[in-house]
Order: C-alpha cells, then structure tokens, then sequence
C-alpha cells in the first residue's frame, strides 16, 4: 500500500563524509548553494530515489515499490515494504529507522468491471477539498493541509509514461486510488513524530490502511437521477431543475456551477446549494449508478480488510 515516502535524516560529521562519499559512487551528483545560507548540498538520483545531503542532513524521497521491484503497478504489502526500507539502507550503508518522516502516499490498484472514466462521475464531493480532473482518466480532490485524493487509470499512466505493462494489466481496467499525504503527517495520526520505523510498525500500517480507507468513504457518491413527477411548490421546481441539472452533466459539473457564480451571490447563498445538492444526492436511488458505486465500495471494503 506504501508508495512514496519522504523523510529527513539528522545526521554527524562522520555520517556525513561516509555518505557524500557513497552518494557520489552511486551517480552524478550536482552541487546546490542555498541563497542567503551558505549550506551547499549534493544531489542524485538512483532506483527512482531523489538524495539529497547538508552537512547536518540527508534528505530521502523514495518510491518503494520501485526500489524493490522498479515498478509499482503491482500492489504493494507492509512484508514488501520492510524490504524495500532494508534495502535503502543498504544503498545508503546507514540507519534510516529514526528519519523523521514528511510524506507518506498510500495507493492500491484495482481491477474494475467498466472502464475507469466511467467511475469518476459518481465521485462527487468531499467536504473540504476542491474536486478537479487533470483529463478523463485521472481525477484529484486537494485539500488546503496538504492531503489529496488520486484516481487514475494506471494502465493509461504507464502508457503515457512510456514504462513497460505487466501483462495481467495490459487489457485491464486498471483503477489507482491514491491517498497522499504531503505534510502534517503527525498531526493527522495523532503521533508525535512519525519515523520509518513507524511505517514498517504494524500498528502504524494498520491505521494508515484505515485512514486511506475512510478518505475514500466519506465522498459523497451519486447514486440517482430524477424522476419524472408533477411538480407543485418552488422547492419542488428548484430541486428538479438540480437534479435535471446532475442528469444531464453529472453532480461534478453541477458542483462546480454552483461554485463559479459571480461575486453577486454570497458565500452563504452558495453554501446552502451546495448542501441542498448534497442532500438531493444521498435520497434518490437508481440502478445504473448503484451498479457503479456498490462495485467500487465492495473492492474498497475487501482492500481495507484484507490487503496485507
């Protein structure tokens, strides 16, 4: 489940000649002054790892399944991921347990029954993120902290990228939810600092699984369309010509006219629509939409109980 990590290590005097020796023999190493500080730092990249070394720190950014398998289009488990960090330290030749750990992505593939486009117009919002879609195979929820939410198909990423497809996944609807947590680690799980040691902790990993689990659970998912029915009040009026509105161009498109009326109409204004569609989406019901949504909630559900 882990893919990339960051960490800082503090590091001696010693430390520090043994390393800039061992990072210069891995590859090229380019020399950078920071302005105004005086700090000169070394930096390199080896196995999809990105080094960076101060007289007083090592900076990591790793990529664990690509340490330990040059890939990570596979699935990777916490067994794996204790391997992938001893093999680190062997690159490195030292003690990277007490690195105080900055960001920690968590991703798992899943082989979907449609298309993976297909999906995305059923996830509609989450409270404090702003949803967007970078093309129709990937879409991001992003938070102000720091968080965001990744769905992609990896398939077409690989592609894209030019790497090479294991075979099981060259034909397959290959769906990626990623979990990224780029800063303020410790402060979402409660700890004080969190470590590599910590990653590779049972304990740890298994709250990390909960938490990608519940990112994922609490967005709000469309799972109807409107009726025909006679209408009576304004309220009924408004409500039909929302849900017309998520019909025709999705819940997604409809969140974000809501989000882009002029500066005339206030933030409160906007705010009860956003909760009205909001409501509107969780009371109606429909097969097509079930269908999509129940598929992707039972896959979620079985990767949170059982991936190891």
């Amino acid at each position: 489940m882990y893919d990339d990590i960051a960490f800082k290590l503090s590091i001696t005097n010693q430390q520090y000649v043994g390393l800039n020796k061992t990072l210069r023999s891995l590859n090229n190493v380019i020399t950078r002054e920071y302005q105004n500080t005086g700090i000169i730092t070394i930096q390199t990249t080896y196995q999809d790892c990105f080094f960076s070394l101060s007289p007083k720190y090592l900076t990591v950014a790793a990529k664990l399944p690509k340490v330990l398998y040059g890939t990570n289009q596979m699935n990777f488990t916490l067994r794996e991921s204790k391997l992938a960090i001893l093999k680190l330290q062997e690159i490195l030749c030292i003690n990277i347990l007490g690195a105080r750990v900055s960001r920690v992505d968590l991703a798992y593939n899943l082989v979907m029954d449609q298309p993976v486009g297909n999906y995305f117009k059923f996830l509609c919002n989450k409270d404090g993120m702003k949803r967007w879609t970078a093309s129709n195979e990937s879409l991001y929820f992003k938070s102000k902290n720091g968080t965001e939410l990744n769905f992609y198909n990896k398939t077409a990423h690989l592609k894209d990228t030019g790497q090479e497809i294991l075979a099981e996944n060259v034909d397959a609807n290959l769906l990626r939810y990623e979990y990224r947590i780029k800063s303020g680690i410790a402060k979402i799980v409660g700890y004080p600092i969190v470590t590599v040691a910590d990653l590779i902790d049972d304990k740890f990993y298994k709250l990390m699984r909960q938490l990608w689990y519940d990112a994922y659970k609490t967005i709000d998912k469309l799972s109807h369309t409107p009726a025909a029915t006679r209408i009576r009040t304004v309220p009924e009026l408004r409500n039909y010509l929302m849900l017309d509105s998520i019909d025709r161009s999705g819940a997604p498109a409809t969140y974000d006219l809501i989000e882009s009326l002029s500066f005339q109409v206030s933030p409160r204004v906007k705010f009860n629509m956003r909760k009205m569609l909001k409501t509107l989406i969780s009371n109606k019901v429909i097969n097509d939409a079930n269908d999509a949504v129940a598929e992707l909630d039972t896959k979620m559900l079985n990767v949170f109980q059982y991936a190891a």
